[in-house]
């Protein structure tokens, strides 16, 4: 009785926003089931993409061979405080496989949300929301071990009065991960992570505080030749936030946050630059490239709510300045004289109506404009973009539709500019449309998603490449759920992509799907799943089954095995280098999946 309520009173069921657009939750059961370690664990059932990783190891869900980072576009959130990079734009690049262990739910937001959510556009949305001290109260102990001597370490205590609640989190992790070998070359993933996390709450006021202490193996690097010869990168998070409340019906809110990062990237390889004239190949020697620097982002958002007849008005104003700063650079040991910097800000203003046309139908429509003052070694332009979306939902006990339309404008990363090699700060446009329906019958849910993306090309790609001005993406599938009981579930879905890579010039075809079981028996709670993914006229193919059990002891005691990828079978990343052939550079490519074969064995405690 006591799960059932649990269950029923899950925390996710008061954060979650059906007009942000088309949601995936996890909720706390479920990551309690799964044995969900970390972030990128979620993210391989998603219809638009799955977990992946770029040439640094670093999580990069969008990832497009060759280029550095394409992640720029899926922002990430932890307690509604979202996480960015003056550099590359998201702070996905680190918090895409971070711990759960203080994490409540996870909420996924595929498709164009609402202009009051992001700082700036999106089109995937991860929303992270730790655990209430008032559900926790006590102390936490968690600890597994597997593959490879990977372990992890964590502790937490909360505890709660009338006016006044904290919730404090510590974890460890030692990641190893399976290496791969290219000429003899080692090529690794490892990582070792620290991470601390505070949350405070008294009456109105709504105070977080975080640390991640991150040193990893630089996999590929930057190595045109994939030949790392040794190196390191770390960075090191400090994040401060508030959320203030105001007004006795709490409808005026005041966010603030800041980050900062340092950075630090030591990498020793054969050729830092993609090339494919022989004469560069040639002259290229062994290169090693050391920089540190410091990258801030501070943040401000006003919003007011207000309910006028049959309309909830939305209106708000934010800031957000971007500061790289205190880069030193050395290119085989010689300090760059011109190092990078970036100096952004960014104000915008923006509304939302949702209007109840009925009871149980909206309208919602939504406008941003955000002004720019951009400056940075390679650009200095000040400059501003639209984002409008217009959505209808309608719901009821046995069915729920909705559909949604959206134009955004995304300027130019300073990640893009910097290995493009341009100086011009281009205003990318996308037109996201799509609509869901889901029907639900006695215990089954049935439901069908279509969206529409076309997407603008750079002006560089257009005259270098000789390519379209747009580019049109489509995507569609089918998700079927069955509930047994409330203790016994299935989730299932297929979908088929079909969309442009911006780098091959070639369309691609995605096919794949994923069925979930979750089930209790006495003291016992059983997972099962698996997630298929197929690139058509491609070597990207494979499955990943996921398997583990949870033995409930006692209330306070529980022990775990789970194993990931049991079969070693899960689809590959494409990763191109160079080798010569006589005086010709020939390209070739490795094929390295983001997800290792892991078994772990663990056990948490209570107190």
């Amino acid at each position: 009785m006591l799960d059932l309520y649990r269950k029923d009173s899950d925390l996710s069921q008061k954060t979650k926003n059906e007009s942000l657009g088309h949601l995936t939750v996890y909720t706390r059961d479920d990551l309690e089931r799964m044995q969900a370690h970390n972030l990128g664990e979620l993210l391989n059932s998603l219809r638009s993409f799955r977990y992946d990783e770029n040439m640094l190891g670093m999580p990069d869900v969008l990832h497009t061979d060759p280029s550095p980072y394409s992640s720029d576009t899926v922002k990430i959130f932890i307690n509604n405080h979202e996480i960015t990079s003056a550099y590359a734009g998201s702070g996905l690049f680190i918090y895409g496989n971070i711990d759960l262990g203080f994490v409540d739910h996870v909420e996924i937001y595929e498709g164009s949300t609402s202009t009051a959510v992001n700082s700036e556009p999106a089109i995937v949305t991860i929303k992270l929301y730790s655990k209430d001290p008032a559900r926790e109260a006590g102390g936490h102990l968690q600890a597994y071990g597997g593959s490879r001597g990977m372990n992890h370490e964590n502790v937490s205590y909360a505890a709660a009065s009338k006016d006044f609640k904290y919730y404090l989190y510590a974890s460890r992790s030692d990641i190893r991960r399976t290496h791969y070998t290219n000429e003899n070359y080692d090529i690794s993933r490892d990582y070792k992570q620290k991470h601390a996390l505070m949350t405070l709450d008294y009456k109105n006021i709504k105070v977080g505080a975080e640390y991640i202490d991150h040193k990893a193996d630089p996999f590929l690097s930057l190595s045109m030749f994939a030949k790392p010869k040794d190196g390191d990168m770390s960075y090191k998070l400090k994040r401060v936030s508030s959320t203030m409340s105001f007004l006795d019906d709490d409808s005026l809110k005041l966010s603030l946050s800041f980050i900062r990062m340092n950075e630090h990237l030591n990498f020793n390889m054969d050729g830092t630059l993609w090339t494919t004239n022989p004469l560069d190949v040639i002259l290229v020697t062994q290169d090693s490239l050391v920089t540190d620097s410091v990258d801030d982002v501070y943040s401000a958002k006003l919003e007011k709510k207000t309910v006028y007849k049959s309309n909830t008005f939305l209106l708000g104003a934010n800031y957000i300045k971007k500061s790289l700063h205190d880069v030193n650079t050395y290119n085989n040991g010689v300090l760059d004289t011109e190092p990078t910097f970036v100096d952004n800000s960014i104000v915008g203003l923006y509304m939302q109506d949702d209007f109840a046309i009925a009871e149980n139908q909206i309208i919602t429509a939504s406008l941003k404009r955000n002004q720019y003052y951009s400056k940075s070694n390679r650009a200095e332009r000040n400059f501003h973009t639209f984002q409008t979306r217009l959505g209808y939902i309608a719901t009821s006990k046995k069915s729920t539709f909705k559909a949604f339309a959206s134009s955004m404008e995304i300027p130019t990363e300073q990640y893009a500019l910097a290995f493009a090699k341009t100086n011009e700060i281009e205003l990318l446009r996308l037109v996201d449309v799509s609509a869901e329906y889901a029907r639900h019958i006695n215990a089954a849910t049935l439901g069908f998603c279509l969206e529409y993306l076309q997407n603008q090309n750079s002006k560089i790609l257009i005259k270098k490449e000789n390519i379209p001005r747009y580019y049109d993406n489509y995507s569609a599938s089918v998700k079927y759920d069955y509930d047994f009981d409330p203790f016994n579930s299935l989730k299932s879905m297929l979908f088929y992509n079909r969309y442009h890579n911006p780098v091959s010039i070639t369309h691609e075809s995605v096919m794949g799907g994923f069925a979930r079981l979750l089930n209790t028996y006495k003291k016992f709670d059983i997972y099962n799943e698996i997630d298929y993914r197929k690139i058509y006229s491609s070597e990207i193919n494979g499955y990943v089954y996921n398997a583990g059990v949870r033995y409930r002891a006692t209330q306070s005691l529980i022990f775990s095995l789970k194993g990931v990828n049991i079969f070693n079978s899960a689809a590959t990343s494409r990763y191109s280098y160079i080798t010569m052939n006589g005086l010709s550079p020939e390209q070739k490519s490795l094929y390295i999946s983001p997800i290792d074969r892991t078994l772990s064995v663990g056990m948490e405690y209570s107190f």
